[in-house]
């Protein structure tokens, strides 16, 4: 059985009233969160008052959950409970493989508040939430082999391209691409360099304006040609052009006004390292 494992590091004040609310949350708000089982340790090896709080959840997307529940009212008044009692100093996320009773294996995804995580660590962070994002996307044989792609960059951590080009995508499939992405931003790095969705013309100038807030800074290359796309895809692509550090962009075949042409040429003209198609 696998399970995600996020781990609060706490330096504790007020110990009988930490212990207290943990049991609270147990028992009023654990499975709100989308967490499954909690447990509770001290670190006899640390100065006093060094605890840990280990949630797990069954799988990535109960994260959001997590997330959003933090966010209620409930929520937020258990958050400023807890605070008054101890002060969080690192934040922890595991992978818990138990393969073969009794022994267990964890593989350690880290990422603390207080160090830097090495890239390699982030790189597959990244990878593995847009892995299990995408995999939502079941019925193309072609986001089928991206996924074992994904598996496969994922063990090693490096940066990779991300096409589905004519894959008949539509809004919905890229309102999960773009969680997808922002999600493996928030919790880690995302190399992404290339990224193309040219010969979707169901995408719609609303999914691309999703995508171009989610893109990571590290991509180089981007593809949207033959899209059906108008002026309101255009102006966003525009304005994320004129700060990113896009080399290579594909947008020709769509549906552009010849205004927003020319500030496409002109932005060409500005920006010497940019190859834009247009």
């Amino acid at each position: 059985m696998t399970a995600i494992v996020k781990t609060w590091h706490w330096q504790v004040s007020d110990v009988a009233e930490f212990k207290k609310l943990h049991r609270v949350f147990e028992d009023k708000h654990m499975k709100k969160t989308g967490a499954s089982k909690m447990c509770l340790r001290r670190d006899l090896t640390s100065a006093d008052g060094v605890y840990y709080a280990d949630l797990y959840f069954k799988k990535f997307a109960d994260l959001d959950k997590f997330d959003a529940y933090f966010k209620t009212k409930a929520g937020m008044k258990f958050g400023e409970a807890i605070s008054k009692t101890a002060s969080c100093f690192a934040r922890d996320y595991c992978e818990n493989v138990e393969r073969f009773a009794p022994f267990k294996v964890y593989w350690l995804f880290i990422f603390r508040t207080n160090c830097r995580p090495g890239i390699g660590t982030k790189n597959k962070i990244g990878i593995h939430f847009i892995h299990q994002r995408i995999a939502e996307i079941q019925k193309f044989t072609v986001t089928k082999k991206k996924l074992k792609e994904l598996i496969l960059q994922k063990e090693f951590g490096k940066g990779f391209d991300f096409h589905l080009r004519n894959a008949g995508l539509d809004f919905k499939e890229v309102q999960i691409i773009s969680n997808a992405m922002m999600k493996a931003t928030k919790h880690g790095i995302l190399n992404l360099k290339s990224f193309s969705l040219s010969y979707n013309p169901e995408i719609t100038d609303q999914g691309v304006g999703l995508l171009v807030k989610a893109f990571p800074p590290q991509i180089t290359e981007l593809g949207l040609v033959g899209c059906d796309l108008g002026d309101e895809a255009g102006e966003g692509i525009y304005l994320y052009l004129i700060n990113s550090a896009l080399e290579l962009v594909c947008i020709e075949g769509n549906n552009f006004s010849s205004v927003l042409m020319d500030k496409f040429k002109k932005l060409r003209k500005q920006k010497i390292k940019l190859s834009l198609l247009i």
